[in-house]
């Protein structure tokens, strides 16, 4: 995929959509984009942590809590990993071929804090799913 694709479909995510293009090529051109086979699990080391994952096509299930749900093109995963280890990595599986992402956890940590946009993205989908615990 070229690196203005690969930017495109950072930009619409929840997490980055509101950073520019410019600001989100350097890391469009960092990642590592990774090709699912149907259930291939999407963090095949379950205790490697600092990592973020964009769904960037395809569908992915993920399950949490005995709770399933699909994910679709966009979304994210690993983010609260990102600053805490001690969360567990959500139990994902690709639903047929999926593509993904994958980021570098210090550099989505170092993008995060330096891009209020991003930052303000990020505090909004902590604060969501703090209200949807029981």
């Amino acid at each position: 995929m070229i690196l203005s694709e690969r930017a495109l479909i950072l930009k619409n995510t929840e997490l980055f959509g509101e950073a520019s293009l410019d600001k989100l090529t350097p890391l469009a051109e960092a990642l590592t984009e990774r090709t699912l086979k149907d259930q291939e699990i999407v963090f095949p080391d379950s205790g490697r942590y600092g990592t973020l994952v964009v769904l960037a096509r395809g569908k992915v299930r993920q399950t949490e809590e005995g709770k399933s749900f699909f994910l679709d093109p966009g979304d994210c995963l690993g983010t609260i990993s990102l600053f805490d280890e001690t969360v567990p990595r959500p139990e994902a599986k690709a639903d047929g071929e999926a593509m993904v992402f994958v980021i570098d956890g210090s550099m989505a940590r170092e993008f995060i804090v330096e891009e209020s946009s991003v930052a303000e993205s990020f505090i909004r989908s902590l604060v969501r799913k703090i209200r949807s615990v029981d």
